[in-house]
């Protein structure tokens, strides 16, 4: 057996076999449970969410992109890692808002 050959055997028998290794988590939700969530709060996109970020409260549009709001407006919206986003268009939510993590979120279902 060459050099290499016992370095690359001793790696394999020092490194776990796959099958060992622990279950993957199970996945992320979607952006549509995301919006499946929102669904069930009420809430469509278009329309206004009322939001409490702290202490202040808000109604945000529930908006597809950043473009679906006029510049320097907030919006909510489902991001890139599926999760429910806050976002002000060409500006810095946390900066307008004064928010800093963690901050406590409160979303009410819809009163019909």
């Amino acid at each position: 057996m060459t050099r290499a050959a016992a370095l690359g055997f001793a790696l394999a028998l020092s490194t776990p076999a796959l099958a060992q290794a622990p279950p993957a988590p199970a996945p992320a939700a979607t952006p549509r449970a995301a919006a499946e969530a929102l669904d069930r709060l009420g809430y469509q996109l278009g329309q206004k969410v009322h939001v409490t970020i702290g202490k202040t409260a808000l109604d945000l549009p529930f908006a597809r992109t950043f473009s679906d709001v006029a510049p320097k407006q907030p919006l909510l919206f489902i991001d890139s890692r599926e999760k429910v986003s806050f976002a002000v268009n060409l500006g810095s939510f946390a900066a307008e808002y004064h928010v800093k993590p963690p901050a406590s979120i409160l979303i009410l279902r819809l009163k019909q």
